[in-house]
């Protein structure tokens, strides 16, 4: 475990060169059109951030990888190439995405996630009276290890749905992938979602 959780530290360490040229970028600009205090703020929000994505990597890739080579049967020494399977995941996934995202796209989607509130924008503070209006019976999948919308949100929404008198379902899958289980564990959720779209309305 240890190994493995050094080898996805170093990958990363390596992979963050690839983004390094949008995020200095994009934090100059906004240090152009906006003062010390936004500047700072920025950066204490990359620092949270990164210290975020640490430690989902450290928790959840050495159980996922271990030890497991990726290209051979036995070490090959070499330096310029992933050799183990934890660093080619990583490494494909930074690639994948600075090349279909720029950089702006996390900082907006992050801070309107952040911004969004179901109860204070909907039901004047109530979960209960934001979801009044419901009126379709309501499945909730969440899964164990995703911070994004973590299962105790999916707790609180059942809670409300059934203090209102409204069906509602909640399942926890336990995996290790964070917010990516919903891509990865489709095996697991066909079986819930099929058998509660089959039961009469």
């Amino acid at each position: 475990m240890k190994e493995a959780q050094d080898m996805a530290l170093a990958s990363l360490q390596q992979t963050a060169a690839d983004v390094e040229a949008q995020r200095t970028a994009l934090a100059e600009s906004l240090k152009r059109g906006s003062g010390a205090r936004e500047a700072a703020l920025l950066k204490a929000y990359e620092q949270n951030m990164a210290k975020i994505v640490e430690h989902y990597v450290l928790q959840a890739l050495g159980d996922q990888f271990g030890r497991r080579l990726q290209f051979a049967d036995d070490i090959r020494f070499t330096i310029t190439e992933p050799e183990f399977a934890v660093e080619s995941y990583l490494r494909h996934q930074a690639d994948s995405f600075v090349r279909r995202f720029d950089a702006n796209t996390y900082l907006y989607m992050s801070r309107a996630l952040t911004y969004f509130d179901l109860a204070r924008q909907h039901g004047s503070g109530s979960l209960e009276q934001a979801l009044d209006g419901v009126s379709a019976r309501t499945l909730l999948i969440a899964f164990s290890s995703d911070w994004l919308y973590p299962p105790t949100a999916s707790r609180e929404i059942e809670a409300a749905l059934r203090a209102l008198g409204k069906p509602a379902e909640f399942h926890v899958i336990e995996a290790p992938y964070g917010h990516d289980c919903f891509l990865l564990e489709e095996a697991r959720q066909t079986p819930i979602i099929r058998r509660f779209l089959g039961m009469p309305a």
